[in-house]
């Protein structure tokens, strides 16, 4: 079953009626899209290597964490460019302070994407070892 931008949008509630500060959905299908792609490559190179990809990865929730961690990395990153302070008769108001909570949710959803994909692969790195391991005493004869 495929992943949707949908559905990553309606996980974090980045909905019209969710985002009350907003007039829309602050990630994009394209953001969206590039962070899946990005999380896919980063999974099919990590050990043991494979070669899957987003119409038909097979763990929907690691896509979704590392989807996640890295659509809000761009936020934070957007937000670290966008910081600015506005100081005016001894007020000081900062026009973008959001840059340290999404960092923290880029955070929060990198460790539990690196904490699934982790367990994953050592469990598919085992199945695929099991029966293979050879043993030098295979080669004496039996008496």
């Amino acid at each position: 079953m495929t992943l949707t931008s949908q559905e990553i949008r309606e996980f974090v509630v980045d909905t019209i009626g969710g985002n009350y500060l907003l007039d829309g959905e602050e990630l994009s299908d394209t953001q969206i899209n590039i962070a899946m792609a990005l999380t896919v490559d980063d999974w099919n190179n990590t050990a043991p290597t494979s070669a899957d990809t987003i119409s038909q990865f097979p763990y929907k929730n690691v896509l979704m964490m590392g989807t996640l961690y890295r659509c809000f990395m761009g936020q934070a990153a957007l937000r670290a460019r966008n910081t600015f302070a506005f100081s005016d008769g001894g007020i000081s108001i900062p026009l973008e302070e959001r840059f340290a909570l999404y960092q923290t949710l880029a955070a929060m959803y990198q460790a539990e994407y690196q904490s699934s994909m982790t367990k994953i692969k050592i469990r598919i790195n085992m199945d695929e070892g099991w029966g293979n391991i050879g043993s030098d005493y295979a080669r004496f004869p039996l008496w």
